[in-house]
């Protein structure tokens, strides 16, 4: 029997690769255990969001704008058989994501829709108002599933009792990836060949204080610690390059001002081999951005879905954690003595990923056992998910 479900996740329609593998993620999950089912896309952008998952979907997904089309959003509730929060982290103190998360839970309660929490995830949530809206969203749910050991504590800290949660893996770990072969002629174009010096990936996200989304759902950075990456990245770009490794930035957005490209012009404008490091200088597609670190020895990110891409092609992985769903993701993956924080030395981050790439074959068998155990997470939210549509 075909099955219509809804999913919103507040970023879908932004051009974030991580963001973007979510959604694909999901459906690919969902579309293969209902190979019927219809997807209906919540979102701010619906002409991007239809333009990739038309490119990198084999599945019926359509793209609703979530306020100028709210009419048919409101028909979609009707008509829907399941509501999906899909993955992210949707829960953040920002009065109109809270009104947009609101908003969204109504809909689906007036219209009778179940409603689900697929692996969610959260920022710091101070409000008492904030808090009791989403206690009310997440009491009501029909399953909720967290990313991270911080959320859970929220959704604790919200009234939700620990029977009704359980923590879920993030879908992208399951999504389907391109071959490696694929992606030869990107890596060619950002100029390197096969045979040439091993490929090691480095993926900042340098959030300045000026930058709109540390004013939504990140801490606004200092100068300081605007500088501190840069320095740190350098440092790590500098022994790669002095041990044989050919550094190359990969980027997991294009657009400013969270263009990770700019911020890697300035790593390698400031680093000593600077001009040896090579840079991915065009939009990676999802699907293919786990087949480019997997033509890699090992990486250093800062961003959480560069960090999930790494490990599901089983490159080790360094994540500078600037921000706590860093922080919780490492932990749940089993990988927190990978886990480098912005106030130790940047030494420290050289000596991480020196250690991962002068013991390769163990430190990827290593992360192979993680990676299983990963995927059995994220298959958690799916199994649920299919009962409460068996129930519909």
């Amino acid at each position: 029997m075909s099955k219509n479900i809804i999913l919103w996740g507040g970023w879908y329609g932004s051009k974030n690769v991580g963001d973007q593998a979510l959604l694909l993620a999901i459906t690919d999950l969902l579309g293969s255990a209902h190979l019927d089912a219809q997807f209906t896309v919540l979102t701010a952008n619906p002409n991007h969001v239809h333009l990739y998952t038309t490119r990198d979907s084999k599945f019926n997904i359509r793209a609703l704008n979530t306020r100028r089309e709210f009419p048919r959003v409101v028909r979609a509730f009707i008509e829907t058989d399941l509501f999906v929060f899909g993955g992210g982290v949707p829960f953040f103190d920002h009065a109109p994501q809270v009104l947009a998360m609101f908003v969204l839970t109504m809909l689906a309660r007036l219209s009778c829709t179940p409603y689900f929490l697929w692996s969610v995830s959260s920022q710091k949530v101070e409000s008492k108002l904030a808090k009791k809206i989403f206690g009310w969203i997440l009491k009501g749910a029909d399953g909720v599933t967290y990313r991270d050991e911080f959320t859970r504590q929220l959704f604790l800290d919200c009234g939700l009792r620990v029977e009704n949660m359980t923590v879920g893996g993030d879908s992208v770990i399951l999504m389907e990836s391109d071959s490696a072969e694929s992606v030869l002629g990107l890596l060619a174009r950002a100029g390197w060949t096969p045979g040439d010096r091993p490929l090691a990936a480095l993926t900042p996200r340098v959030l300045r204080p000026s930058d709109g989304e540390a004013e939504t759902h990140y801490a606004p950075k200092t100068q300081e610690q605007f500088q501190k990456e840069i320095d740190t990245y350098s440092s790590v770009l500098d022994w790669l390059w002095e041990h044989g490794y050919q550094p190359i930035f990969v980027p997991m957005n294009t657009v400013p001002p969270d263009d990770d490209r700019h911020v890697a012009r300035l790593i390698m404008s400031h680093a000593r081999h600077g001009n040896h490091a090579l840079m991915i200088d065009e939009e990676v597609y999802p699907r293919a951005a786990a087949a480019v670190y997997g033509q890699c020895q090992a990486s250093l990110v800062s961003r959480v879905h560069g960090c999930i891409m790494s490990v599901k092609a089983n490159c080790p992985v360094v994540m500078y954690a600037f921000d706590r769903k860093h922080i919780g993701l490492m932990q749940e993956l089993g990988l927190s003595e990978s886990i480098f924080y912005p106030e130790q030395d940047s030494a420290l981050a050289v000596q991480m990923l020196a250690n991962i790439l002068e013991n390769g074959d163990e430190a990827r068998a290593a992360l192979a056992e993680k990676l299983t155990e990963a995927g059995k997470k994220s298959m958690i939210p799916l199994r649920q998910v299919l009962e409460i549509l068996e129930k519909t």
